[in-house]
């Protein structure tokens, strides 16, 4: 679907789940539901999710899935929250920044989103942080422990231009 340098943004297959279920239970620090989450669950969460209105994406790099995005369609219907998930390893490389910016880039560019909303932890730092260089500004807690911060869609084709118009992007139907 993208990509981005050595990097491939691709829609979720079930054969992800697993993979899905491993990363994210290495990561129950940041998430609401800190839970760890059996097969079992995974595949009845397969099985019930509406991927039209709470999609996933795979990212992968170097021919690895490292991660998942997902845009999760709200009301109005241009707005979108999104989440991501990268092993621990990618924590602090390229490629999940790359992504959410190539990943922000086509929704803005390519669907009628006009706003995304994130959901962080307020201990989260590098999701933040990473929030706020894309231009996500803070709305309000969320709920215990949680902030929720929005981007508008001219707010972030302006930083795009001045700060990521280098990248490019291949897009496809697949």
């Amino acid at each position: 679907m993208i990509r981005v340098l050595n990097i491939y943004i691709r829609k979720f297959e079930s054969e992800d789940a697993e993979n899905l279920r491993q990363i994210r239970n290495e990561s129950t620090r940041f998430l609401i539901n800190k839970d760890t989450i059996s097969k079992e669950e995974q595949l009845k969460w397969l099985e019930s999710n509406d991927f039209n209105k709470n999609t996933f994406f795979s990212v992968e790099y170097q021919n690895d899935v490292i991660g998942f995005l997902n845009v999760k369609k709200r009301n109005p219907l241009d707005e979108v929250e999104t989440g991501i998930l990268f092993k621990k390893e990618y924590h602090n490389h390229h490629a999940p920044a790359t992504a959410i910016i190539a990943m922000t880039y086509y929704l803005f560019s390519y669907t009628s989103t006009n706003k995304l909303v994130s959901v962080v932890h307020k201990e989260n730092r590098n999701a933040i942080n990473m929030n706020f260089k894309l231009g996500f500004m803070y709305k309000n807690e969320f709920k215990k422990d949680f902030l929720e911060m929005n981007l508008y869609k001219s707010e972030f084709l302006t930083i795009y231009i001045q700060k990521f118009k280098k990248l490019k992007f291949i897009f496809d139907n697949d």
